[in-house]
């Protein structure tokens, strides 16, 4: 097996333990079609889109629409990143990944544990609107440092994009040109 191809799958690995049953499901209904009544969980689901060749370590691109199409924007990022650190590396992992995770993925899962269950209060004083945090608290009602941790990414994301959009031209040109590992 090539290492992009092992590298895909330690990335479908890691977004499916991010994936939520809902999120399960909304998948699997876009693509009844062509998956078999037992897929029970994501390493399933990602197996039979992977043979019904709906995605591929090729074409990392549909994955992360698929995630857009179900409204994950976070995991859509998560490919789109995995694409380009791939690209830029020539398909070789980075030496500042542990595990799978970046250093990014290590603090947020630490501040995640410190959170605990004030997440929501938090995430209302940084400004993530209701509908959101109800959305993370329906989709990780029974896993609170994975809400604290949905809850997190969803601000980093928000705050990433405002912070996009006050820049100046300039500035756009610089980000899109692949630097956005300076912040």
């Amino acid at each position: 097996m090539d290492e992009r191809k092992k590298e895909f799958k330690k990335l479908l690995i890691r977004l499916g333990d991010k994936m939520s049953a809902r999120d399960e499901e909304k998948i699997r209904f876009m693509f009844e079609d062509d998956l078999s009544q037992d897929v029970s969980k994501p390493t399933d689901l990602f197996r039979e889109l992977l043979q019904k060749d709906k995605i591929s370590h090729e074409r990392p691109g549909s994955l992360s629409t698929i995630y857009r199409d179900i409204n994950r924007i976070d995991l859509a990022i998560e490919v789109d990143q995995w694409t380009e650190v791939m690209e830029a590396n020539n398909g070789v992992v980075p030496q500042n990944t542990f595990a799978g995770e970046t250093l990014d993925d290590r603090l947020l899962n630490s501040v995640a544990r410190d959170i605990g269950r004030d997440w929501k209060m938090l995430s209302r004083h940084l400004g993530l609107d209701e509908t959101s945090i109800q959305s993370i608290q329906q989709a990780h009602f029974s896993d609170l440092h994975e809400a604290s941790y949905q809850a997190l990414l969803r601000l980093g994301n928000y705050a990433l994009a405002i912070n996009y959009s006050n820049t100046s031209q300039m500035e756009k040109g610089f980000w899109s040109e692949g630097n956005s590992q300076v912040l």
